[in-house]
């Protein structure tokens, strides 16, 4: 389960020249009809949830996404890990943002990797039990085109005006990019205690059917948040691997996603450890 460690005040972004975007449209007159992306470069790298809300959560990998690198910002840093919020990573990170809001959590969580297709894949699982795939919008079963990683226990988080909570973190890298001996070496710094941190930009969306054809057989609104590494590929296999805690800051776009922003601004409310002054939003009027 995720713990909030800490809460940071919200930042702006003012990147002329971002590296990533999420809920980007296309920009060009030719481009067609689509969805939202998170984009690289200006190039297509995830398929996002639609903005509609009875669509089915999504996050597709595409092409674009071969186009990330890991930006090797305050490498050392971020290896021996964070305690608190560290003002000179969230600028460097959010420098690499879409102009927005984004909200710093400073997060330690436990990492489940999971494959598509495999035994805890939401996309086959849960996704299924909730949309009629004979009635949804697109193909379900949903194919993620990436292995990721899901945050969330057996038993979804509830989420107050009756959703349930699915957390996911994201790799913006392939794992062909991953070193063996990097990760290696970050799973003995967690068996020894350490505390290498990763960084993401985060999204919250919500869907739920419009209509079903038959009874589901998990009846509520699906949540997710969604993490999209930045940063730390090697530190969340090897978290995943030896089933050790990894220590996230996750940079919430507060701008991003297809809710009220009010929502993902009170999202620290649903996690052990939220401050007492947070408090989830009554409404969306």
């Amino acid at each position: 389960m995720t713990v909030i460690l800490q809460v940071g005040a919200p930042v702006r972004s003012t990147a002329t020249e971002p590296v990533v975007e999420l809920c980007a449209a296309p920009k060009t007159p030719d481009a067609g009809w689509s969805g939202p992306h998170l984009t690289v470069h200006g190039r297509p790298a995830f398929e996002q949830s639609f903005w509609c809300g009875t669509c089915a959560l999504l996050f597709r990998r595409l092409d674009g996404a071969d186009h990330y690198r890991d930006p090797a910002l305050l490498r050392d840093r971020l290896a021996t890990g964070l305690d608190r919020l560290d003002d000179d990573v969230v600028r460097a990170f959010v420098g690499l943002l879409a102009p927005g809001r984004y909200l710093p959590l400073l997060l330690e969580t436990t990492p489940e990797l999971v494959l598509p297709g495999g035994e805890r894949d939401y996309f086959l699982r849960e996704q299924l039990d909730t949309w009629d795939a004979e009635q949804a919008p697109h193909d379900l079963p949903v194919d993620p085109a990436t292995a990721y990683y899901r945050l969330d226990p057996g038993t979804p988080l509830p989420v107050p005006d009756g959703g349930v909570l699915f957390e996911f973190v994201v790799p913006m890298q392939a794992a062909s990019h991953d070193d063996p001996d990097t990760v290696d070496r970050y799973a003995r710094a967690l068996l020894d205690g350490g505390t290498p941190t990763a960084v993401a930009v985060g999204v919250l969306d919500t869907a739920a059917p419009a209509v079903w054809t038959k009874p589901p057989k998990l009846d509520a609104q699906h949540w997710a948040l969604t993490h999209f590494l930045l940063d730390g590929h090697h530190k969340a296999r090897a978290a995943a691997l030896g089933g050790q805690r990894l220590r996230l800051l996750c940079l919430l776009a507060l701008d991003g996603g297809n809710t009220d922003p009010r929502y993902a601004q009170a999202v620290p409310a649903l996690f052990d450890g939220a401050p007492a002054d947070v408090a989830w939003p009554v409404g969306t009027g």
